[in-house]
């Protein structure tokens, strides 16, 4: 059993520009012309990944806190509503897995 924790994905998408910005600030950054475009594109794609994520956090936060109020109030309309924004995160998290598949330069 492996009991690392993981780490969050927008913890890894902050560690990985940090990575990237440090190369980008490099004097000899466009030296290489493709890969300094390789570079800036997938910093291009961790930016949207990171807004995306952070929609899909902040969703879910407040869903759940919906939830725990309309469970002790009963309001089944309220719950209706919870479950159409769970749908729009669901939507939005496979669109980002299918971003991510896309984004490999393999697939371009």
């Amino acid at each position: 059993m492996n009991d690392e924790k993981q780490q969050p994905l927008s913890e890894l998408i902050n560690q990985r520009l940090k990575k990237i910005d440090g190369l980008m600030a490099s004097q000899d950054f466009w030296l290489d012309i493709n890969k300094a475009s390789s570079i800036q594109q997938e910093r291009k794609v961790l930016d949207e990944l990171l807004k995306e994520d952070l929609f899909c956090e902040t969703h879910l936060i407040n869903s759940k806190e919906l939830l725990d109020l309309a469970l002790e109030s009963g309001e089944d309309e309220v719950i209706d509503s919870i479950r159409k924004d769970l749908e729009l995160v669901e939507n939005k998290l496979g669109e980002m897995e299918f971003n991510l598949i896309l984004s490999d330069p393999v697939d371009k």
